[in-house]
């Protein structure tokens, strides 16, 4: 994935349906001028920098090919077993938590 805004490369590892941050965390993010704001999902995110990012849905886009690789961020091997066809294969414990996403 892709952050439209800040452009960074990105894996995304969990989800919420809404955001489930603090309203303080909300507003120092500025959620509140989002089209969609808080009502809508937000991403839990591997990021090229080695940081670790929750990023609303609207703020994504599919990354470009030669942008995908397998060796991210350092944590990519907790929550993926593989990384196949430019596509991360999620870890047993990822599908379980996710399954309608495999």
């Amino acid at each position: 994935m892709r952050h439209k805004r800040f452009n960074y490369i990105c894996v995304i590892y969990g989800w919420d349906p809404v955001c489930r941050m603090s309203a303080a965390w909300q507003l120092q993010m500025g959620v509140h001028h989002l089209p969609d704001k808080a009502s809508q999902p937000f991403y839990n995110v591997l990021v090229e920098d080695k940081t670790i990012r929750y990023a609303a849905q609207e703020n994504l886009e599919m990354a470009p090919a030669e942008a995908v690789k397998p060796d991210i961020h350092p944590r990519v091997g907790k929550y993926f077993s593989a990384f196949k066809s430019l596509r991360y294969i999620p870890n047993v414990e990822l599908a379980k938590r996710y399954p309608d996403d495999v």
